[in-house]
Order: C-alpha cells, then sequence, then structure tokens
C-alpha cells in the first residue's frame, strides 16, 4: 500500500498541550522500546490507517505529532498508555 502524497493529505494535527506531549513522548517511548513483532505490527497497521505515513527502502517513518487524536487513542490503547 502506497502512502499518499504528503500535498494530499489534510492538515489533521491540532496543537497538543503539555499533557497530550507527555502521552506522545512516552508513545514513543513504548515503540522505541518493544520488540513484540505482534504490537508493531499492530502499529503499521493502525498508522496506515491514519494515511500519515511514508515508506522508504527499509523504514516506515511517521511522525506522532501530525497524528490526529482518534489515531493516537488508538496508538495508546495497542502499547497500553
Amino acid at each position: 500500500m502506497a502512502a499518499p502524497a504528503a500535498a494530499e493529505l489534510p492538515n489533521m494535527a491540532a496543537a497538543y498541550d503539555d499533557r497530550e506531549l507527555d502521552v506522545l513522548v512516552e508513545l514513543q517511548r513504548r515503540l522505541a522500546s518493544t520488540g513484540d513483532g505482534g504490537v508493531l505490527r499492530r502499529v503499521v497497521e493502525i498508522i496506515e490507517a491514519s494515511g500519515r505515513y511514508h515508506v522508504e527502502d527499509a523504514t516506515f517513518d511517521f511522525d506522532l505529532c501530525s497524528l490526529d487524536r482518534d489515531t493516537i487513542a488508538r496508538l495508546r490503547r495497542c502499547l497500553a498508555v
């Protein structure tokens, strides 16, 4: 599945307050530390559904701050944050 071009994406990122940024930091920590392939697969599926990602040769890149709040909520449930 190809990621949509950045110009095709609506501006879904909202300004985050300090509490929400703390949640994003914890999500990043959990993502960086998990070695569970099943969890990582679910994370990729959640991010793919948002359409806010970019695929390089060997990487799946996304910016947590660019994700909408529903996607963040799904990631929180997936990663128990």
